[in-house]
């Protein structure tokens, strides 16, 4: 059956080069509508938000990571992963929008 809304959550598998390799990290992340999705990422530019608070309003969980998700555990994963930010992020607009991002 066809629902006029969305779930508000969804999960999404992300990949994130390591310098042993890569690591698949396994989220649950936000919906947002078109309209909120297009304020928030107007509100990312506008405030040059630091990735910590942009990945914190995107994902609600993790699985299978050897920690508990929370602002100190994804913070901890982005200054050990230093293309974590950018590979969740756009992994999350791939998903959301069904768009692919381009290099």
């Amino acid at each position: 059956m066809l629902k006029l809304k969305a779930n508000p959550t969804f999960r999404g598998k992300v990949t994130i080069p390591a310098p042993d390799g890569e690591v698949v990290a396994d989220f649950e992340f936000k919906h947002r509508t078109r309209k909120a999705y297009g304020e928030w990422l107007k509100s990312l530019t506008e405030n040059k938000t630091p990735m910590l608070d942009v990945v914190m309003d995107m994902a609600v969980e993790w699985f299978d990571a050897d920690a508990p998700f929370s602002r100190e555990a994804i913070d901890e994963f982005l200054q050990n992963y230093h293309a974590a930010g950018d590979a969740i992020f756009d992994r999350y607009i791939e998903l959301l929008s069904g768009a692919k991002l381009g290099n």
